[in-house]
């Protein structure tokens, strides 16, 4: 009988100088695998799940995962009769990987059952990889003991096999670290039992005082071994215990509540990250803000692409780039399987499109923009038509026009834009410049695809999505017209906006949905903008490139001031989220869940960083200012417009709540603004009005207009 070992509970913080001191004398000095050489991301049993989901789209005749439950089950019952029948045979409960996915693929009924069987395996060790990290830390302990001549070997648990055990530490990069490696699959002993440690002193020639263990399980790991005489580091560390607890915590939820199916993705995927960077500048962690929203509107691009069978997706410039960059790099990741359509980036703009847009030179066609833009000037007019001021306002001349830059006041009963508009000479010369850049936009497009299917997909960040009615009224007269549908981040319908044959879905927000807690993304507009915007400049126009590929070419301009301010704060913001989505996607195999699932949790993000900004993050937007390129020609800044004074003083005093709402209702982000003057509950009260009133009496805020 063995004088029981030493177990000594040690954190990874102290392991090291554990193994000084406890090591000396010892010949061999073992390691559990997981969570003690390596964490897991997620829960073990989830990556049987994640194999029963892939399983089940192999034999699905749509290639949907709808009936995993039902294959995973069958994984169960498999597991319980190989469990029977080694202890039938006298050796411990367990089974083989290989052994098992055999029947397991075999039950399954579809194709080759072997080759489905080793895909499967191959499958489950990929997910292995994805599903585990090295301890941190733990490479140093480990070349510590190797450098003072120790040898080092593992053992574990587990129904892999040593040589799956060896690739795993391999891909980690801590199979250099081990002499040997010993794996309860291999030789029907297991840890639980003592068995297993009763086969490595054999192996290794010892006796148990000459071997030290360190695990991280009470039982298997500390209370067997302890048992045998070996002497126990048994790892009991507060942090990761915190960690592991929180990741079953919302695992279990989003097995529940779809709200916390986007919270468990996020814990996946930032969760002892290797990329993305812990605090940097307020930038940063507004692209680590962004970027999940991000993700998950371009994985619903992909979803909703699929569901409506669309041949082609055009992404718009300037916002579109980022997610087109995105779409590519999840499109590799899923693989061809995936089916998702070829997509390229489309350079288009409002003011560039909406000349060839109009079907004719009058108010009616010009009511889409004087409905947003009332504050016209004949010369602003011209400018937002791309008709050349020097042809035009000597013409206009003729008709009571002495100054370009004066307003025009209300459109529709200005007597001289009237009689400007019925000039023939006008009309001719409209409709020549019209059909001039109607065609290269309409050579343009058909360069880039847009004629190349029945259905395309227009992606852009959204608003009103009047560049799509442009585009779709600009080729109305073209027999190969696509259908086409819209697919936006964010969505404020215009009903008298529609035409046949042209569709608009909106992701984050849709002000169709009638949805008041989604309303909050069309609060700040810009941020979303700004963020994911290309620092390439507006497109003004086409020019022809005759001989080229494309034959026509977009016509940029960069402002300064937005150049200025992509340098000096966009490029922290987008480094977050590239890191982010360098993370996401390594942890993809891992992620369940629809982007519409994710969309609830991610909406709740936003609307933290919106109604209750934190201080250094409403100081941030005063940095910040944004070009309009169409309709008023401004540079647009995001500091306090308003006037306490006239809201507290100028009226009853009763109607004063009703004032300062309405006051900070025309602030652009009033939130910020409140959260700047750091009065305690400002925030809340503002909410609470907000939310009281706001509905009923005050209409929510249009998005800022896009530069694009």
């Amino acid at each position: 009988m063995f004088e029981r070992g030493r177990v000594t509970p040690v954190d990874f913080r102290t392991l090291a100088a554990a193994l000084a001191r406890r090591g000396a004398g010892k010949r061999v000095i073992g390691f559990d695998v997981f969570d003690t050489l390596l964490r897991r991301r997620v829960q073990p049993e989830t990556v049987k799940d994640l194999a029963a989901r892939w399983l089940a789209r192999q034999i699905a005749s749509d290639g949907s995962d709808r009936a995993w439950p039902a294959v995973r089950e069958q994984r169960r019952r498999l597991e319980r009769e190989h469990y029977a029948a080694a202890e039938r045979a006298g050796d411990d409960a367990e089974y083989r990987l290989r052994s098992l996915a055999a029947e397991w693929a075999a039950t399954a009924g579809a194709g080759d059952p072997i080759a489905l069987a080793r895909a499967l395996v191959s499958h489950e060790l990929e997910l292995e990889r994805c599903a585990t990290f090295p301890t941190p830390g733990v490479e140093a302990v480990l070349a510590g003991l190797r450098a003072a001549g120790q040898r080092l070997v593992f053992v574990s648990d587990s129904y892999l096999s040593g040589d799956d055990l060896w690739g795993l530490l391999r891909h980690h990069g801590l199979a250099e670290y081990f002499a040997a490696g010993y794996c309860s699959s291999d030789v029907r002993r297991t840890k639980r039992s003592g068995r297993l440690f009763e086969h490595v002193l054999r192996a290794e020639a010892l006796t148990p005082r000459e071997l030290l263990f360190v695990g991280d399980n009470p039982c298997s790991d500390a209370e067997s071994a302890s048992r045998l005489g070996i002497d126990v580091l048994r790892l009991d560390d507060a942090e990761e215990a915190r960690r592991r607890l929180r990741l079953r915590w919302v695992e279990e939820l989003a097995a529940r509540e779809r709200f916390w199916v986007g919270a468990l993705q996020r814990e996946i995927v930032e969760g002892e990250p290797r990329h993305l960077r812990p605090g940097g500048s307020v930038e940063y962690r507004l692209g680590r803000l962004l970027a999940p929203v991000y993700v998950a509107f371009t994985r619903w691009v992909n979803e909703r692409a699929r569901e409506l069978g669309l041949g082609r997706l055009l992404f718009l410039s300037r916002e579109g780039l980022t997610f087109l960059r995105m779409y590519r790099r999840l499109a590799a990741a899923l693989g061809p399987g995936a089916g998702l359509p070829p997509a390229t980036y489309v350079a288009v703009s409002r003011i560039a499109t909406f000349l060839p847009a109009l079907p004719r030179l009058d108010l009616p066609a010009l009511g889409r923009m004087l409905r947003q833009y009332d504050n016209q000037s004949l010369a602003r007019l011209l400018r937002n038509l791309s008709l050349p001021l020097d042809e035009f306002v000597p013409l206009a001349r003729r008709h009571g026009f002495t100054d370009p830059e004066a307003p025009l006041g209300a459109a529709a009963t200005s007597a001289p834009l009237r009689a400007f508009l019925a000039d023939p000479e006008v009309q001719a010369r409209f409709t020549a410049h019209r059909d001039r850049a109607r065609a290269l936009l309409c050579d343009y497009l058909r360069a880039k695809g847009y004629f190349a299917a029945p259905a395309v997909g227009l992606v852009d960040i959204g608003w009103k999505a009047s560049i799509q009615d442009n585009l779709v009224r600009a080729v109305a007269d073209t027999p190969d017209r696509p259908t086409v549908h819209g697919l936006y981040f964010g969505l404020v319908h215009v009903a008298a906006d529609d035409v046949p044959g042209s569709h608009k879905h909106g992701y984050m927000a849709d002000a169709r949905r009638g949805d008041w807690l989604e309303q909050v993304v069309f609060k700040n507009g810009p941020v979303f903008e700004m963020f994911s915007s290309a620092g390439h400049g507006g497109v003004v126009g086409y020019a022809p490139r005759p001989g080229a590929r494309v034959p026509v070419r977009p016509v940029l301009h960069v402002e300064p001031v937005e150049r200025r301010v992509f340098r000096r704060y966009a490029t922290d913001v987008f480094r977050g989220i590239d890191d982010y989505l360098r993370e996401y996607l390594e942890r993809l195999p891992l992620l369940v869940g629809t982007a519409a699932e994710c969309r609830p949790y991610l909406l709740d993000q936003l609307r933290r960083y919106i109604l209750y900004p934190r201080l250094d993050e409403a100081r941030a937007f005063l940095r910040y200012s944004h070009v309009e390129s169409f309709g008023v020609f401004h540079q647009t800044t995001y500091e306090f417009k308003g006037s306490w004074r006239r809201a507290l003083l100028g009226g009853p005093p009763l109607g004063a709540v009703r004032r300062v709402l309405q006051m900070l209702q025309r602030e652009f982000w009033p939130e910020a603004y409140l959260r700047r003057l750091r009065i305690p509950l400002a925030n809340f009260v503002y909410d609470l009005l907000e939310t009281r009133y706001g509905g009923r009496h005050v209409p929510a805020p249009p998005p800022a207009a896009s530069s694009e």
